[in-house]
């Protein structure tokens, strides 16, 4: 949903504004953060539509990429979310 969607919804739901803010995201490992895209978001069910039985093999080869990547110290980006 875009942020302008969301000011809309609650504009008529009696909230006064909506709007964004960044905010910083640490892991301690790789491992955390394959974990987290391909676990705990709506990839897991394109994952598991394909692998259902392999998400853990998923999750191994997507630690060792982010690892190879980024390196294996703690892992850091930031994310927008709403405000109201």
């Amino acid at each position: 949903m875009t942020l302008q969607v969301m000011s809309a919804a609650r504009r008529h739901a009696g909230a006064v504004s909506c709007d964004q803010t960044e905010l910083m995201s640490v892991t301690a490992r790789p491992r955390d953060v394959a974990v987290a895209y391909s676990k705990g978001t709506p990839l897991k069910t394109a994952i598991e539509s394909r692998t259902s039985d392999r998400i853990d093999e998923v999750v191994v080869a997507a630690e060792s990429e982010i690892a190879d990547r980024y390196g294996a110290k703690s892992q850091g980006g930031t994310s927008l979310a709403p405000r109201v």
